[in-house]
């Protein structure tokens, strides 16, 4: 019996499938040679790009020797002499250049050489040329395989002024300068470790030592901005990660980013999502007490109204979640019992999964009675109705109401310009009013106690109106509410209606009360106190 020992071999086109599921984007590959330029010390890098191809050029050491060739660039994944390891601050793998290779063929003029690379036509073998006029620095040309559209150049260019912006040396593409140096900037922070940039919203865009890596959520880092590191953070292969477990630097950075974030959010008095996201989770994982989160709003119910978190344990015996924001017979409940309805997202906010895991969570944090429900048991007692009412089957003085409700519909239709829709009287055991986003506005015949308040009651009710009519879909199940509906509904309370250019909800609510009083009047009915003194308020608003 006879013992070797042997060396598992990596075939040829094993190491071309790596090349290409290493390149990312040409961009980034290109980028990766901005990386290269400045490990080689290079103080300029000018990068042209074109359709058909790029170009690099800086002024840094090169290749001044055939064995540097051998040792430094045919031979990826190559363990660096300990000498360069001391002037590197990015070179780790070893394998960043031949990201470009899955996108061009390109040829590499330094010193007396030139390196001709084509995996596509030759596979790994490259041209070495010898003895040429020397040449300072380095310079590499990209032949691009597929040529790009207009669009893919615009997009390119902009990954790479993106990528690139923070770097420490000049960088220029298509002869313009597209870093800056961090030095000069205005930061909110500056630590031993990076330059930081806080902002309250948007992703947290994370650079080392110049060069972007990747953006993190608010809702995970508590808010967006700007981190350049000023040392090496330990990033994967592809440059497009931090490695969390392994990088100390980051590691203190985002310490001191938690800290500073949490510390300005628990002091505000809104929140963003992305903010109540980040604190909720702080808290569900161990890292915020009780005592600093308790006068945070971070409970937040189907209406989308924010609770804090003593008003949520101590203000009602009980909870339940809500099968989604707007939920109308959640609503019911909420308004009917001492039962709170969670919307659906605060589970997730608290790292829970159930509302059971949710009242565990706040029993170990806190002494509490707090009890869940499940929103079937609950909810089970009542129903969803919604019935219109034909004009045949309605009294006298409602015939009145839903006379002055359309005056102001047709008023806000036309002032809105989204066309006038029909006001139809109806039955409802859990809504206001209702619409089918397009012909019809549905009020519930209760509100007409709401009138009879006089013209606060009218400014009331047009605003119900207004509020339908931000929806361009039917709202019967839920009336949950997404940006267009905030931005519609925003617009119209701002927009100007008619020669006394008052706002128009103002104009709506006047003029469906007096349609109201004359109609009242003509009944026979006597002017209540509130509808005289609506009476007066408009005579002292004309005069």
């Amino acid at each position: 019996m006879q013992k070797e020992t042997r060396t598992i071999r990596v075939a040829p086109n094993m190491i071309y499938h790596v090349i290409e599921a290493q390149a990312g984007t040409l961009g980034k590959a290109i980028v990766e040679y901005v990386m290269n330029s400045i490990d080689a010390k290079a103080s300029r890098i000018d990068i042209t790009l074109d359709q058909s191809g790029f170009k690099v050029t800086d002024d840094g050491f090169g290749f001044d020797a055939e064995q540097a060739i051998h040792e430094l660039f045919e031979e990826l994944g190559f363990e660096h002499p300990s000498a360069e390891e001391e002037h590197r601050q990015f070179g780790k793998y070893g394998i960043g250049r031949a990201q470009a290779w899955s996108f061009a063929r390109t040829v590499w003029r330094t010193g007396e050489f030139n390196m001709d690379v084509d995996i596509r036509n030759r596979g790994l073998d490259y041209e070495l040329t010898k003895g040429m006029d020397p040449l300072g620095g380095c310079r590499i040309e990209g032949f691009l395989y597929d040529p790009l559209m207009p669009s893919e150049l615009i997009e390119v260019s902009r990954e790479i002024e993106k990528l690139a912006r923070y770097v420490p040396v000049t960088v220029t593409l298509n002869g313009k300068q597209i870093n800056v140096d961090p030095s000069t900037q205005k930061w909110s922070v500056e630590t031993d470790d990076a330059y930081i940039l806080r902002k309250s919203t948007g992703d947290l865009d994370v650079y080392n030592q110049g060069v972007f890596v990747r953006g993190y959520s608010s809702y995970i880092m508590g808010g967006g901005g700007v981190v350049v590191s000023k040392v090496p953070l330990t990033v994967n292969m592809a440059r497009n990660d931090v490695l969390v477990s392994k990088c100390k630097v980051w590691r203190r950075i985002r310490e001191h980013l938690s800290a500073v974030n949490t510390r300005e959010n628990v002091k505000k008095q809104q929140l963003s999502d992305a903010e109540r996201e980040f604190l909720s989770g702080r808290f569900a994982r161990g890292e915020l007490s009780w005592f600093e989160v308790s006068d945070v709003k971070l409970i937040t119910d189907v209406r989308g109204r924010h609770y804090t978190m003593s008003q949520f344990l101590w203000g009602r015996s009980s909870f339940s979640v809500a099968p989604e924001r707007g939920h109308r017979i959640a609503e019911k409940v909420q308004s009917a019992t001492k039962t709170l309805m969670l919307a659906p997202d605060v589970l997730g906010r608290f790292m829970c999964e159930t509302g059971e895991q949710l009242a565990e969570l706040f029993s170990r944090h806190r002494t509490s009675r707090m009890q869940f429900i499940e929103f079937e048991t609950i909810a089970a007692g009542y129903t969803e109705r919604h019935e219109a009412i034909s004009k045949g089957d309605l009294k006298p003085e409602e015939k009145s109401f839903l006379s002055a409700l359309q005056v102001a519909s047709r008023m806000l239709g036309e002032g809105m310009k989204c066309g006038v829709r029909t006001v139809v009287l109806g039955e409802s055991d859990s809504a206001s009013a209702w619409t089918d986003g397009t012909q019809f506005i549905y009020v519930n015949r209760d509100n007409l106690s709401v009138i009879r308040q006089g013209l606060a009651g009218c400014f009331w009710l047009v605003s119900l109106l207004m509020h339908e009519y931000s929806h361009d879909s039917s709202d019967l199940e839920s009336h949950t509410h997404g940006m267009e509906f905030y931005e519609s509904f925003h617009d119209a309370m701002l927009s100007g209606s008619g020669y006394r250019g008052q706002l128009l909800v103002g104009e709506a609510a006047m003029d469906m009360f007096k349609r109201w009083t004359v109609y009242e009047e003509k009944r026979g009915k006597k002017l209540t106190r509130a509808m005289i003194k609506g009476l007066d308020a408009m005579s002292l608003s004309a005069a």
